[in-house]
């Protein structure tokens, strides 16, 4: 009775006790090194259970295998990123923990199974409000987040997300892989979600969903104004063919530059017309002469003038890797990307070029195009095009079309389980126009794609009255000096003239030095005709 009376006193304090809920560690011993020890790999508590994944082991001399949770729970798996706009970017992270886009994702420093799994433990535990040294919280949006977001839903199952160490995409040399790659590999991510390239190294090692977007490799640079300067027009010949141009040209009066022009030309199209023919056959031959040097001169400017505008203007083509004029630029590429993969595989010599302009990411190769340490960029087109049409100034182009095909895919360890499952789901996103959706959604709010800035760059750069202004204000000037002169020449023979009229046949003022020019030459013509008519009359008497 007495004891009965203790158990059920107990039994009552015990009740009306309030403990937390429990909370259970889920342990799975693994081997290090020689030894063996315990991995916290998940919890439960109350009605939710987290588990990362287990090293199950296998039969007798069989190694172990890593996989996922088992069936009877809700799976979880870890996901590796890296930055690559609009795919994967930096979003805001607010005060109380959560992301006002996308999805939380760790930035670590390490590519090791096992710590990655102590971190995101620790992560789950603290929910994320406490600091750890080896780990920074972050949140990360984009096409291929959002994309991530409805494989989960549909597929049922969590995942923890992280930031590649090294940033890389992973790059074969010589068997040795590195990045997101190199995660896949050794199981420390089971799912890829970025701009991951489909390439054929790549799939010996890994495997892939079908292609959720299709891309390829372009050259980006920046598109520098040109300003052309005033004395274009003079550019094609120095000053001093200019100088020897206007200082020798001594001609008879009777025969000028412009009369040899007009004969040659009437020559060139066998068209007879008026002009002033030379008599003697020494002036002939030099006429010819003369009129072939103007013809070649004339030939000549166009020429020198016109390569002039079009180095100006010229827009640079890159058709494929072994364009020789890369090799005479600072050319680069983010190292790691499927683009330094394809560079180096199709031209070895361009590759070494371009490991001395190496960046570790393309925004990082973005700032050097803006300072000029960069002169072409070479990227996967749907990155480029990103930034290109989010560029504040709009002068970011590409140089051609793409050079190789690309595709994106969301890659995965060998034999993942929900690898079917995935293709499927990205087969009916594509056919429900889902995957539009997304695409609209983070290329559609570009600015510089509203007034067609980035079309206008693309086409050939037209011939604008700027180019031609050092002419026309030559001409200008000629027409203020030419006003200049008439009013005064006005001036003169309206108060100057009279009075000088009036003055003696003796005076200075009235001397042949003094004439004006038109009067000089009114003068001769007057003389040559007097001439002419005396050798007439003489003519006329000694044939009588």
């Amino acid at each position: 009775m007495h004891k009965s009376y203790l158990r059920a006193a107990a039994a009552e304090a015990v009740q009306s006790q309030r403990f937390p809920p429990p909370v259970f560690d889920v342990l799975n011993l693994v081997p290090a090194g020689s030894v063996a020890r315990w991995r916290p790999v998940g919890n439960v508590t109350r009605g939710s259970a987290q588990l990362d994944s287990v090293l199950w082991p296998s039969g007798a001399g069989q190694q172990p295998t890593l996989t996922g949770p088992r069936s009877w729970g809700r799976q979880r798996f870890r996901v590796v990123t890296a930055y690559a706009a609009p795919f994967v970017m930096a979003a805001t992270r607010i005060g109380n923990g959560s992301c006002l886009s996308g999805v939380p994702c760790l930035q670590v420093s390490t590519a090791d199974p096992e710590h990655l799994a102590a971190l995101f433990a620790h992560y789950h535990r603290t929910k994320g409000t406490t600091r750890h040294p080896l780990y920074n919280v972050t949140c990360c949006a984009g096409i291929a987040m959002d994309l991530l977001t409805s494989l989960a839903r549909d597929l049922a199952f969590d995942f923890d997300l992280y930031l590649v160490a090294d940033g890389s995409f992973g790059t074969d040399r010589g068997g040795k892989w590195g990045g997101i790659t190199a995660d896949l590999i050794s199981g420390a991510a089971h799912l890829a979600a970025t701009a991951y390239s489909v390439t054929s190294s790549r799939s010996r090692w890994v495997d892939f969903s079908v292609p959720y977007f299709h891309s390829g490799v372009s050259c980006l640079a920046y598109a520098v104004k040109r300003d052309v300067p005033l004395s274009a027009f003079l550019i094609p010949f120095s000053v001093p063919l200019w100088l020897a141009i206007f200082l020798s040209l001594k001609r008879t009066k009777n025969f000028s530059l412009a009369s040899a022009l007009w004969v040659m030309w009437s020559l060139l199209f066998s068209h007879l017309v008026a002009f002033k023919a030379p008599k003697s056959w020494p002036n002939k031959v030099l006429i010819n002469l003369w009129g072939c040097f103007s013809v070649i001169f004339l030939a000549s400017y166009t020429a020198n003038i016109a390569a002039h505008f079009a180095g100006l203007f010229f827009q640079m083509q890159v058709h494929d890797f072994h364009d020789t004029s890369l090799l005479s630029q600072r050319t680069g590429t983010a190292r790691g990307t499927a683009a330094e993969g394809y560079v180096f595989a199709e031209n070895k010599r361009l590759w070494e070029h371009i490991q001395r302009f190496g960046v570790a990411t393309l925004e990082e190769g973005l700032e050097s195009l803006r300072t000029g340490a960069l002169d072409v960029l070479i990227g996967d087109t749907a990155v480029l095009n990103y930034y290109r049409a989010n560029e504040p100034s709009c002068r970011l182009r590409l140089l051609g079309d793409s050079i190789f095909d690309d595709a994106y895919a969301v890659g995965m360890t060998r034999g993942f389980p929900l690898a079917q499952g995935i293709s499927e789901l990205v087969l009916r996103y594509n056919a429900l126009g889902y995957l539009d959706q997304l695409h609209s959604k983070w290329y559609g709010r570009a600015p510089c794609l509203q007034d067609g800035l980035l079309q206008r760059l693309d086409k050939p750069l037209p011939l604008g009255v700027r180019a031609v202004a050092g002419l026309f204000l030559m001409l200008l000037v000629g027409l203020l000096a030419g006003s200049l002169v008439l009013i005064i020449e006005h001036l003169v023979f309206r108060y100057a003239l009279p009075g000088l009229r009036a003055r003696s046949r003796n005076c200075f003022w009235k001397s042949p030095n003094l004439m004006f020019f038109s009067q000089k030459i009114k003068e001769e013509a007057r003389r040559r005709k007097s001439k002419s008519q005396f050798f007439e009359m003489i003519q006329e008497i000694r044939r009588a």
